[in-house]
């Protein structure tokens, strides 16, 4: 089950199959090489520390490491015997005491940008071309395309989204496509996105003030229409809210339609 407020369905995300192949699965006895397995982290947004405090940390100790996926009530402890994983335990962040041991764990990323070598190439020449068509001053763009070369995660990394992925995903792609969609007060939700969707021309003048170069409206979120396409996807269920103003009512009479679900014969 899974539910969002109406507005975080306009926004565009990371292409599903790029989160399936960055997640890390890891077996108890089975091979990692340490460094590697670091690299792969760090690339997925994972921040070295001493201690790990919070999702996103990574602590490495000789032969242990320490870290925090997102998807975990509590962080996960590797214990390493040369190469093989010996043991996998999660552990509180309060005490550093094990609380239980599992077989295998699933790692996943920690930010929507994946700074593979791939997706850098990705977005230096998407920056490139974008720095072109708006006229962006030659320091500006040098200076970005010199933190995006380095896999430096500067605090707009997040907007420029659309640069290190061609197709980005929506949270429609995320969710099985015989999912059942309710609407709880459909009349609140419609407002909800209209108020949401108007204030999105605000958020894209500072997106415009703060970043150069800056991606295309279109290409951080959904239209109206495109999100009422997606939505036609699936089957639906509308739960309105009843009101009752007089005293004395004894009972209340629901008229209900039977849903016209669709069956695919394979």
């Amino acid at each position: 089950m899974l539910i969002a407020e109406a507005p975080a369905l306009f926004q565009r995300t990371i292409p599903i199959d790029v989160l399936r192949n960055s997640a890390i699965k890891i077996q108890k006895g089975s091979d990692i090489i340490r460094d590697n397995f670091i690299s792969k982290l760090i690339q997925m947004g994972y921040l070295r520390s001493d201690f790990v405090e919070k999702v996103g940390d990574v602590s490495v100790r000789g032969a242990i490491i320490d870290l925090f996926s997102p998807g975990f009530e509590n962080p996960i402890r590797l214990e390493l015997y040369g190469d093989a994983i010996h043991s996998i335990r999660f552990f509180s962040v309060d005490d550093q005491k094990s609380l239980e041991t599992t077989e295998g764990a699933t790692i996943l990323p920690v930010s929507e940008v994946i700074l593979t070598d791939e997706a850098i190439k990705q977005s230096l020449s998407y920056v490139r071309k974008k720095a072109e068509e708006q006229e962006i001053p030659a320091s500006t763009k040098i200076s970005l395309l010199e933190e995006i070369e380095k896999g430096t995660r500067f605090p707009e990394i997040e907007w420029f989204l659309p640069s290190f992925y061609q197709n980005l995903s929506t949270a429609f792609d995320y969710i099985l496509k015989d999912t059942l969609i309710i609407f709880d007060n459909p009349d609140e939700i419609s407002k909800s996105v209209k108020t949401y969707f108007n204030s999105l021309s605000d958020i894209n003048t500072s997106i415009k003030k703060r970043l150069k170069p800056t991606p295309e409206f279109q290409e951080l979120y959904l239209t109206e229409d495109q999100l009422h396409d997606e939505i036609l996807r699936f089957q639906k269920i509308f739960i309105e809210d009843v009101e009752l103003y007089e005293a004395g009512i004894e009972s209340i009479r629901f008229d209900t339609e039977t849903p016209n679900v669709q069956k695919e014969v394979s």
